[in-house]
């Protein structure tokens, strides 16, 4: 006989409301199951949703979103100074911050940060590498010195002076900008700008671990990773309690959708991520699951697009008629009513990269590719290949994902082949190898998603920014233009709106992105919405529209 007694808290707001009724918050431990591994916890590497979250918990930069708002307020910085032709920006450092003990720190005022730290972490981001994939979205072009850093860093050739950085003191540096850019702040509250002590990456290079956020690694392997409590961490809440709340934090990985479901029914874990009620309730159900617990349900709009992109280097998919024809021959909401997880977004409608949860930016006028057969195979003789001769057989990759990706494969390789006698042959692999083979070029046609990295339409159109695709003398990887898409009156435009206020930036995105559209790099499936159950003992989870987490105020129910 199966037990079903749940009790859902419904909340569709950016927060959790609660109250200071339990005067101890301190203490307990969470576990998280994630549906992949991630691919990297070195800040400049972070480029995956799943190793964000872990690093944000470890690493901090000079200043953090806001948990709910996602506005920018101090983290390792107390306060900073903007110049009045907001091109220079002098950050005053905290005084009392220590990154995590380690056994390199020979003493405890060893593991204090100064202002040296500053400037090596960003020093190294100037840096070539092979992983790092932060400069090119962040200082390139932008800080003082910063590009001839990072070229002259291809052949160890540069001095290790970078001009746009200074030292004042122990605890304050000054950052000069080539020009005013509306969006520098936001650079420095992502992963890449993290700061990370030289001590610790001349001892473990990449797989440096050692950070001042509040939660440290002690134990990680293949399948899992366990964060306990900074007892160091500076930041405490509005009543002086020391953060963060929570003694422990474990990610376990490669666990199925079933995993997740059976896990949190028999409160093995705490959080259910990229799910509702609903689903919950069906999946509950067709397990046959025994459990009686309380839940809150949390929902709100997601800054977060999935789609697929071509290779615009591909001898085949560079025609832009081409591109056309796959886009207008590909039925979107078929593909939506296949996929259960999609079906919430059945109503939105889909314009371009952007998605519509930027309230104020404008899409209507952004032109979308409807289904329609008998347009899509006029472009493909138009593009040169009537009824699909011609082209070989195009491949797509996937990652397994939450088994998604394979249905929209299979339902791409299906319509493809009826409506335009295209072949297509899908490739599944592990996220980071897709990954790898997109950003080298190595990839034709392949699954993708993106999520805010903050709270502007710049952050999606910068995957189509021309500047960052590499030329042929140039030995580094087009990230995170991977598509490799080129037209230079998009980056006209798109270079217009990073050097005006931000008030004015959304009129030059919208006209880039019409320009972007009409170029079809890719077809745009659909927009994310940030659905997460947790179990009710979980208190004060922060909901916002970049699915932006930090844990160090979230706090378990006694």
């Amino acid at each position: 006989m199966r037990l079903y007694k749940v009790l859902f808290i419904s909340i569709a707001i950016l927060t959790i409301a609660c109250t200071d009724n339990n005067k101890d918050k301190t203490g307990g431990k969470i576990n998280l199951y994630e549906v992949e591994a991630y691919r990297s916890l070195f800040p400049h590497n972070a480029i995956d949703a799943i190793g964000v979250k872990v690093v944000n918990q470890i690493f901090e930069g000079l200043v953090k979103f806001n948990e709910h708002t996602l506005e920018i307020e101090p983290a390792i910085a107390a306060s900073w100074e903007i110049s009045n032709e907001n091109t220079t920006y002098t950050f005053k450092l905290k005084e009392d911050i220590k990154f995590h003990p380690n056994q390199i720190f020979e003493s405890d005022d060893q593991r204090k940060l100064t202002a040296d730290d500053v400037i090596f972490s960003f020093k190294l981001l100037c840096t070539h590498g092979n992983n790092n994939n932060g400069f090119h979205t962040t200082f390139k072009d932008l800080v003082k010195g910063a590009t001839e850093h990072y070229i002259m860093s291809v052949n160890d050739e540069f001095d290790g002076n970078l001009k746009g950085i200074t030292k004042i003191d122990n605890y304050t540096i000054q950052i000069d900008l080539e020009h005013p850019s509306p969006y520098f702040l936001y650079s420095l509250a992502l992963p890449f700008c993290a700061i990370i002590p030289e001590i610790g990456y001349k001892y473990y290079k990449e797989s440096v671990l050692i950070g001042t956020g509040p939660f440290q690694v002690i134990d990680k392997d293949l399948d899992q990773i366990t964060l306990e409590k900074n007892q160091d961490f500076y930041r405490k809440d509005k009543k002086g309690r020391k953060l963060p709340y929570l003694d422990q934090i474990t990610f376990h990985f490669n666990k199925s959708v079933t995993d997740q479901i059976v896990a949190f029914a028999n409160e093995d874990i705490d959080i259910l991520y990229k799910m509702n009620e609903e689903k919950y309730i069906n999946k509950y159900t067709e397990l046959n699951l025994n459990s009686s617990i309380n839940l809150n349900n949390l929902s709100t709009p997601y800054m977060a697009v999935s789609y697929c992109g071509f290779n615009l280097q591909d001898s085949i998919l560079k025609n832009k008629q081409l591109r056309q024809a796959i886009n207008y021959a590909i039925d979107v909401s078929a593909i939506r009513t296949a996929i259960a997880a999609a079906k919430e977004n059945e109503d939105a409608k889909v314009s371009g990269i952007t998605p519509t949860a930027f309230e104020k930016y404008n899409t209507s006028e952004i032109e979308t590719y409807a289904i329609d057969v008998d347009k899509a195979k006029a472009l493909l003789v138009e593009a040169g290949y009537p009824n699909g001769e011609g082209i070989d057989t195009i491949e797509l990759d996937i990652n397994k994902g939450r088994g998604n990706n394979l249905i929209i494969a299979e339902n791409i390789q299906t319509q493809l082949k009826e409506n335009l006698n295209i072949d297509v042959k899908v490739n599944v692999m592990p996220f980071s190898d897709k990954i790898d083979k997109s950003k080298s070029g190595a990839s034709s046609f392949f699954k993708a998603g993106w999520i805010a990295d903050y709270p502007h339409p710049q952050n999606f159109l910068s995957l189509f920014y021309g500047r960052d695709v590499p030329g042929k003398e140039e030995d580094w990887d087009s990230y995170p233009n991977t598509t490799r898409y080129k037209n230079p009156e998009f980056d006209k435009l798109y270079e217009k709106a990073m050097r005006v206020p931000l008030a004015e930036t959304y009129a030059y995105l919208q006209e880039a992105e019409k320009i972007l559209m009409d170029d079809a790099p890719a077809i745009i499936l659909w927009y994310g919405k940030n659905q997460i159950l947790t179990n009710a003992k979980v208190q004060n989870y922060p909901m916002n529209v970049m699915g932006y987490i930090d844990y160090s105020k979230v706090w378990l129910k006694k």
